[in-house]
């Protein structure tokens, strides 16, 4: 996992602000591309708290097809970031032959 820039994700109150400079060139996508996606729901973010000794921890992780970009923010607001490929869901039933 890298470090990213404090600056480019916000705490406000309960929510989070995160930079579209910072997340769209992830996907290799421009600005706009990444922002329109997003409200199209092609691209989805999901927050998780940490509960018992990740408490003070959250989790952002943007997913777009296969590809998931993950930061992490720790309780003394280290940001870092994680790039993930997503395992397609394989299926175990049985053939009708």
């Amino acid at each position: 996992m890298s470090n990213t820039s404090c600056a480019q994700i916000v705490r406000e109150g309960e929510d989070f602000i995160v930079d579209a400079t910072l997340v769209a060139p992830k996907f290799g996508l421009p600005v706009e591309a990444f922002r329109t996606e997003l409200q199209q729901g092609a691209i989805v973010v999901i927050c998780e708290r940490g509960d018992g000794e990740d408490h003070g921890k959250t989790r952002l992780t943007f997913r777009r097809g296969m590809l998931l970009w993950r930061f992490v923010l720790d309780r003394d607001g280290a940001i870092h970031e994680d790039p993930i490929l997503a395992k397609r869901a394989c299926s175990s039933a049985p053939s009708n032959r």
